[in-house]
């Protein structure tokens, strides 16, 4: 492969990378939405490029191309099977083409850095407008909305604007804020750069200002875990500690002072508010009139989902059948329930159990993959931390907020993140084997 060849080929990905996970769904032109259009050409593109598919070597990478091989292959054919042929196009080209080869392309320290700089670059654009958002009610997203599709605009949360940004969701939103906090904490491991403090601090305003608690708690989870994979395991122990003294000072303090005691219902109500809509009625006597509750009935949601599949249990309705229960409410009403917000449960209901194992064996083969003894400790070229533990601590918070969420846009930059751990392994592969060569070379 001659050298401007790929050159051109970095540069279509660093494309790719700054505008595919900020690309609005909503965005078409002539009738084609705009994201398909840059995955498109970027996948055309990477195979030009690169001269088509270059065989993958049974490198340290192998494995997780096998992987995301198997989990592929099990969704295009329940994809085939429901006629979903957008979605197979999508899956196709993301997952097989533009994961696979650019993950090739990504083969220096250079190069990989490079594209999680591109990617940081567009959460400055979306944070900035984020602010914008906030503070002026405007979403600039809303601009290329143009099939003129219902922007899902959240009420107030405890006063504040729940922000959506370029998503349909200010939860979808949420998680690509932790998705990025992630890629940020890790590039300041190696570089202390003023634009990384500045995305980093966006990113922390954008979350709080999305108000959705689900990636406000994988975000908690998610540092913990980045604090004991950086050995900070006695600090944790210690906060831990003191945290379990306070909550027990509140907890007695309850007993005999009537501001502790409501204090405790308040914050078990807001957390219960997520699951069951009772306990968010009850936020109403602590002056939570602004959409203090979460979707709620994430409980029932559960055995609802369970009786809608019937007949479908192994395959799956399908992603083009509306999900529809009708249920009497805590006032009396009947209710129709339309919308899944746990991811294990949508997929069960669009691709059965079929689709939800292969699911779950993709995100649990990818968290093996990242916590693999061989990359724990970082390369000489990383930081203090390992791209690999960053991951690791990603998707086992990320794995946990699709508990009370559906994945949503965020998956565009998830894939991108996966292409990176992929690359990433082939780089310390890479990296070993050179030296090892060179300390044989100096005997």
């Amino acid at each position: 492969m001659n050298k401007h060849l790929y050159i051109g080929s970095i540069s279509i990905l660093k494309l790719f990378a700054l505008l595919y996970p900020i690309c609005p769904g909503y965005f078409y032109v002539g009738g084609i939405a705009v994201r398909e259009m840059i995955l498109l050409f970027t996948a055309i593109m990477l195979v030009i490029l690169t001269k088509g598919f270059v065989v993958t070597k049974r490198d340290r990478a192998y494995p997780l191309f096998i992987e995301i091989f198997i989990w592929s292959s099990v969704m295009l054919l329940l994809q085939m099977y429901h006629s979903e042929w957008i979605i197979v196009y999508t899956q196709v080209s993301l997952w097989l083409v533009v994961v696979y080869v650019g993950s090739e392309v990504i083969n220096t320290k250079e190069r990989f850095f490079s594209i999680i700089d591109c990617v940081i670059v567009g959460s400055i654009i979306v944070g900035v407008f984020g602010l914008v958002e906030e503070f002026t009610h405007f979403n600039f997203f809303s601009l290329v909305n143009t099939i003129g599709s219902k922007l899902n605009y959240n009420p107030t949360r405890l006063g504040i604007l729940r922000i959506i940004s370029f998503t349909s969701h200010a939860i979808s939103y949420g998680c690509y804020c932790l998705i990025m906090l992630a890629l940020i904490i890790y590039r300041l491991t190696v570089e202390k750069k003023r634009f990384l403090y500045f995305a980093g601090a966006l990113m922390l305003l954008n979350e709080g200002f999305a108000m959705s608690r689900g990636p406000m708690i994988g975000l908690a989870i998610m540092f913990v875990l980045i604090l004991w994979f950086s050995g900070h395991q006695l600090f944790i122990r210690k906060v831990f500690r003191w945290f379990f003294v306070l909550v027990i000072i509140v907890l007695i303090s309850s007993i005999f002072v009537e501001r502790a005691r409501n204090l405790v219902k308040l914050s078990g109500y807001v957390v219960l508010a997520m699951i069951d809509e009772d306990y968010a009625s009850a936020l109403a006597e602590y002056g939570f009139m602004d959409n203090a509750s979460g979707i709620g009935n994430r409980i029932d949601l559960y055995k609802w989902v369970y009786d809608e599949s019937a007949g479908h249990r192994w395959v799956g309705r399908g992603a083009y059948k509306t999900f529809e229960h009708k249920f009497i409410n805590s006032g009396g009403y009947v209710q129709t329930k339309s919308s899944i917000e746990v991811e294990w449960l949508r997929t069960f209901y669009r691709y059965g159990a079929i689709g939800l194992l292969a699911e779950i064996y993709f995100f649990l083969m990818l968290i093996i993959h990242a916590m693999n003894k061989r990359m724990k400790a970082p390369d000489e070229w990383e930081g203090h931390l390992s791209f690999a533990r960053v991951v690791t601590a990603l998707l086992m918070a990320y794995t946990l907020v699709l508990f009370s969420v559906m994945q949503n846009q965020e998956v565009q930059v998830f894939a991108v993140v996966i292409m990176l751990l992929v690359a990433y392994s082939r780089i310390r592969a890479r990296s070993k084997a050179k030296n090892e060569y060179e300390a044989i070379g100096s005997n």
